[in-house]
């Protein structure tokens, strides 16, 4: 038994406690260190596992879930986008309340048991997929099913009739009827005269919002807290920290990698439930290393306070039960936003204005004020009420979400509130910066500019699992010597660049860094805004080459993947580290909790823009190819020049918002701290 320095608890000076440990140490020298995993903890090699088998199941079914909603349940393109954005937007908002919840009670260790439990309960839910939803086409009173038979362009749909059955054809015009005498209808169908309905299998479609409720809760609770644990396993100072994140963050893109092709392959190829149940798989495994290596992590990731665990919450529940029963309650409040997708945008409204307030109000009238205090009574009643207008809007859109008819109010209540009340704060913010120099103020602001400037590049980024996967699999050539690519697969170019590409940012910053010639945190981040932009516009002029029922060769999405792989090297490695270096030390965490809170915005503008892009569909095949190439190009190009634009503005605004950091946005990232498929949700290393 040895004590830790100066005899204190390694949580903490003050608690007396003395550290215990396996190892030995020599006479007046510190405790040996452990190098059992190349030079690290060995409780390095768990966590490795634990989280390569996690990301393994999170992004093997994020690679199947938009063909799922489409293709199994029949969902329109919108629908499913929409279902897709609220699913990825919650993702990074729960671990904001699961980091809570570990920081303050259960201590990481136990917090990534129950997230896993989650993770495993709600990936076998997905394997358990039902009948096929059934569309028909409801003529002149009575209802045919359609059934689709084949993919892509080998896609053939029939018409079944009492009668008999049919091929068909969707035209402009209607539905053509190959063999009307077999069916008993006429040759055509004419448009505007028929209707196309779906019929879901209501048991197997709630196992599957619940299943996405318990992933959710799951990745709450484990994501946020495994990268803690390990921060923990170092001690302060101790250079493999670095090294050692770097590792971890390998087995991330390890097991994104591997799952986007092995379940991609199998759910695509052989059915939904083996693609699903190899997910569950993959987190059972993270779970039992996980378990199995406990005695590995030393008690780095044990509760903060053991014995209040032990006490009484209410009645015979003590306080570890209660959270665990808070876990459950997020999982059934995650069902129902799940179910009603539009209503998580009009939260994320509600809650995104109320923490713009928060931030912008602290930093004008707490930390940029003089030592005296006075805060002019005027310019926080403007400030005020510049916020409650902007707020009439985002009321008056849940009120229509949630069945009040709002379709009757003018623009100037609709629309117009959002502009006047952000120009009455604008006004307030540009006069006090002017008026009293605050380096506290000044920082801040440029804290919450960066944590709205990822928006952007994570709605555009994040059409990799939702549009782009779509487009991929109806409108490119997929076929490379005589095999055809399975769409999900291309998922997994990101995770393949980053292995490539990581190394080699990471020493062209070194190298620019040396010469003094590194681009500062803002630049980077328009870089990385920029090069998303790009993405599209290279993309669209891939889409317009082909002619109008051309399919796309798959370079043009290779480039699309290697744009983006690029921009998210630029803007990821420093986004939250930098936040956390710019906020005032008392309201980091308010600051960590903006930045997952605009990152799940962005994920649900994805799922905007990705429905903007729907096509009529039958059986979740596009019917008119022309049509859904000419929409994926307006929108591509549109949202790419709009990138393009704010990057250029970012550049343009650089010098001036450098000059916020006050010395604080410089410094070299480190590249191989990326994780692929968007932000992760690392609160102890410096990447995001």
């Amino acid at each position: 038994m040895v004590n830790c320095p100066f005899g204190k608890s390694p949580r903490g000076a003050g608690t007396g406690e003395i550290c215990v440990t396996e190892t030995t140490a020599t006479p007046g020298a510190g405790p040996e260190r452990d190098t059992s995993f190349f030079g690290h903890p060995k409780g390095l090699a768990i966590l490795f596992m634990t989280e390569m088998w996690e990301r393994f199941s999170y992004y093997g079914m994020r690679a199947l879930l938009i063909f799922y909603l489409t293709q199994h349940f029949l969902f329109s393109d919108q629908r499913s986008a929409l279902i897709y954005g609220a699913y990825t937007a919650l993702v990074y908002v729960m671990p904001v309340i699961g980091g809570m919840l570990a920081d303050r009670y259960l201590g990481s260790r136990k917090a990534v048991t129950f997230g896993a439990i989650l993770l495993v309960l709600g990936h076998f839910g997905m394997a358990f997929e039902g009948n096929q939803a059934q569309q028909h086409v409801n003529f002149q009173g009575a209802a045919y099913e359609i059934v689709t038979e084949g993919r892509g362009d080998d896609a053939q749909r029939v018409v079944m009739t009492e009668s008999g059955e049919s091929d068909i054809v969707f035209t402009g015009e209607g539905i053509e009827i190959a063999d009307p005498a077999a069916t008993g209808l006429p040759a055509l169908l004419p448009a505007g005269e028929y209707e196309m309905s779906v019929t879901q299998n209501p048991t197997f479609l709630m196992i599957f919002y619940l299943s996405l409720a318990l992933i959710i809760s799951g990745v709450g609770f484990l994501k946020a807290n495994i990268s803690t644990i390990v921060g923990a396993l170092y001690e302060p100072g101790d250079a493999r920290r670095d090294a050692g994140f770097t590792i971890f963050y390998m087995g991330i893109n390890l097991g994104s990698f591997i799952a986007v092709l092995a379940c991609g392959y199998l759910g695509q190829v052989y059915g939904w439930a083996y693609g699903f149940g190899l997910a569950g798989i993959g987190m059972l495994l993270g779970l039992v290393v996980f378990q199995l290596g406990q005695g590995w992590l030393q008690g780095k990731a044990d509760p903060p306070e053991p014995a209040k665990l032990k006490e009484r919450a209410f009645g015979p529940v003590n306080k570890e039960i209660a959270v665990y029963l808070g876990g459950v309650l997020m999982v059934l409040v995650s069902w129902l936003l799940i179910m009603n997708e539009a209503f998580v945008g009009d939260l994320l409204n509600g809650f995104g204005l109320l923490m713009m307030a928060v931030i912008i109000g602290m930093s004008l009238f707490v930390f940029g004020r003089p030592a005296d205090g006075k805060n002019p009574a005027t310019e926080r009643l403007v400030f005020a009420l510049g916020f409650v207008i902007m707020a009439v809007p985002v009321l008056i859109q849940a009120a229509g979400t949630l069945g009040v008819d709002v379709s009757g109010l003018p623009s100037l209540i609709t629309t117009w509130p959002l502009a006047l009340g952000a120009v009455m704060v604008a006004a307030i913010v540009v006069m006090d910066v002017a008026k009293i120099p605050s380096i506290d103020r000044d920082r801040m602001l440029l804290a919450l500019f960066l944590i709205l400037l990822q928006l952007p590049f994570w709605a555009l980024f994040e059409q990799a699992g939702s549009s782009l996967n779509l487009f991929t699999d109806r409108a490119v050539d997929r076929t490379l010597f005589g095999f055809e690519i399975p769409a999900s697969w291309f998922q997994s170019l990101n995770a393949g660049f980053i292995f490539i590409l990581a190394p080699l940012f990471a020493w062209l910053w070194i190298a620019l860094a040396k010469r003094n010639m590194e681009p500062n945190t803002v630049v980077k981040f328009g870089l990385g805004i920029l090069q998303v932009g790009l993405g599209f516009i290279v993309l669209v002029q891939g889409i317009n080459m082909t002619g109008t029922e051309g399919l796309t060769p798959m370079i043009w999405v290779v480039l699309i993947y290697l744009l983006h792989t690029t921009g998210e090297l630029c803007l990821s490695p420093v986004g939250l580290s930098m936040v956390t270096k710019l906020s005032v030390p008392r309201v980091v965490g308010m600051m960590m909790g903006a930045w997952f809170l605009a990152s799940g915005f962005g994920n649900y503008v994805a799922g905007v823009i990705a429905a903007s892009t729907g096509a009529e569909t039958v059986g979740g095949e596009i019917v008119d190819l022309a049509a859904a190439k000419a929409n994926y190009a307006t929108v591509y190009w549109n949202v790419g020049l709009v990138a393009v634009g704010i990057a250029v503005a970012v550049f343009i605004l650089s010098p001036f918002l450098k000059k916020l950091g006050h010395g604080r946005v410089g410094g070299v990232p480190r590249p191989t701290e990326t994780e692929a498929g968007g932000p992760s949700m690392d609160r102890s290393s410096d990447a995001p």
